[in-house]
């Protein structure tokens, strides 16, 4: 897992979507992400895992996942 394929960004509108830096690991099955800065309270994110990423026999995601979330105000 690498910046490249694990991207957190911050949703300011559909085509404004800032790269968000942090630190990426793994422990077990868990993909973890601490970002360097707080995040904003009220904002909605996406994160995006790639089919860079794969398992353990080395098979890529079938697509691209992209989840969003957003912040308590």
């Amino acid at each position: 897992m690498t910046a490249a394929t694990f991207v957190v960004r911050r949703v300011e509108s559909e085509f404004d979507k800032p790269e968000i830096s942090g630190t990426r690991r793994t422990e077990s099955s868990s993909l973890f992400f601490v970002p360097s800065f707080p995040y904003d309270p009220g904002k909605t994110y996406e994160v995006t895992l790639t089919t860079g990423i794969t398992d353990l026999a080395g098979n890529p995601l079938p697509s691209d996942v992209v989840r969003s979330l957003t912040t308590a105000p």
